[in-house]
């Protein structure tokens, strides 16, 4: 008997794992799809061209707007949601809110993601020659932070750039 249970809870374990890799992987899925539709995912880095970059621009004339609010401020490490908010002249909900509706994206994600794409244009520029250089330069306090997200967005690692 106790077998018997022992088979049935293993098999339920390799059941909710197959459905925890699903989910995550789906989600993983989404959550690109939703940065192509928001034009922050540039085709490929080598295949990027000065005319892609402009081709990238939103067509929501706020999301336009609060991307380029965000880009002004990139630099500072103390840069934040609330910040942002109170730079739109809206609530911290309200603009949850409306950037959820408009990207799918939270403020926090919208803000990362533009930094790790100004972080990939310095990069490819070669305005910087080290990468706590580059980390500075779009807010992060922590390179090893901005590496690990850097690798986890791009696939590579921005040492890699750097070395080249």
């Amino acid at each position: 008997m106790e077998t018997y249970l022992l088979r049935i809870i293993a098999l339920i374990s390799v059941l909710l794992l197959f459905v925890l890799i699903k989910w995550y992987k789906e989600r993983q899925d989404k959550r690109a799809l939703r940065l192509q539709l928001l034009n922050l995912v540039p085709a490929k880095i080598a295949d990027r061209s000065a005319h892609a970059a402009t081709a990238h621009e939103p067509v929501d004339p706020w999301l336009g707007q609060l991307r380029e609010t965000v880009r002004e401020n990139l630099r500072s490490p103390h840069f934040n949601v609330d910040h942002l908010a109170e730079l739109m002249g809206l609530s911290r909900t309200a603009l949850y809110r409306m950037v959820h509706e408009r990207a799918n994206l939270s403020p926090n994600q919208l803000i990362q993601e533009l930094r790790l794409t100004q972080a990939r244009e310095l990069l490819e520029s070669r305005q910087y020659s080290t990468l706590q250089q580059v980390s500075q330069a779009i807010g992060f306090r922590s390179t090893d932070y901005f590496s690990r997200l850097y690798r986890t967005r791009f696939g590579i690692s921005p040492v890699e750039y750097l070395k080249v």
